[in-house]
């Protein structure tokens, strides 16, 4: 019942849900936002209920790594900023699990972040998240994206080069930037792939 109400996305539904969250044991709160959960999925996001704020300062309060992922996730769908927060500071520490971190930027990627970017930019330094980095980046226009990813073009490996290219072939002034490195020998022009030329020219040409 639980998993119905939340794919149906009906405000009063979700009033109920939040309800049974404010007022159930630790047990039925993890059932409840796993099922949650699984109804969210494939909805960007949601208006946040009236009861959310507090249930939601209630939920971090426990020291349960589950209950609090669960939450912070559900809490992305309301477009509560207290998650986009929580998610870009572990996105942005080094020291935390990389898988810990792959989960997050997934997250805010599907909620379409807008303070991502910058994080995004400052994860090309990071070789374990750099793919996922420029796989992301092609989500957003920001203006240095273009100039940093070619920047340390010439020290990527083959995976991530095509990643790169990928992502700067995506929008119009990212491409522009990548033929004006390809006219200055930046990039080789056997590194494009035909299916990336043709991409630039169907962009060019509209």
């Amino acid at each position: 019942l639980a998993r119905r109400l939340a794919q149906l996305g009906d405000p009063a539904g979700i009033d109920q849900l939040v309800l049974r969250l404010e007022q159930g044991t630790r047990d039925d709160q993890l059932a409840l936002l796993e099922e949650m959960t699984a109804g969210l999925q494939g909805k960007r996001q949601l208006p946040m209920p009236e009861r959310w704020s507090a249930a939601y300062d209630a939920l971090l309060q426990t020291d349960d790594a589950r209950l609090d992922s669960l939450a912070t996730g559900v809490a992305l769908t309301f477009g509560d900023q207290r998650a986009f927060a929580r998610l870009e500071r572990v996105l942005s520490d080094s020291q935390a699990k990389t898988e810990v971190r792959q989960q997050a930027l997934a997250a805010l990627v599907k909620q379409r972040d807008p303070g991502l970017p910058p994080i995004l930019q400052q994860l090309l330094n990071e070789v374990e998240l750099r793919r996922p980095a420029l796989r992301a980046l092609a989500v957003y226009s920001d203006p240095r994206t273009a100039d940093l990813v070619l920047e340390i073009y010439s020290s990527l490996n083959a995976d991530e080069r095509r990643d790169a290219l990928a992502m700067l072939v995506s929008r119009s002034e990212y491409a522009r930037a990548l033929l004006q490195a390809v006219a200055e020998n930046g990039v080789a022009r056997n590194d494009l792939p035909d299916q990336f030329a043709r991409q630039i020219e169907i962009g060019r040409a509209h």
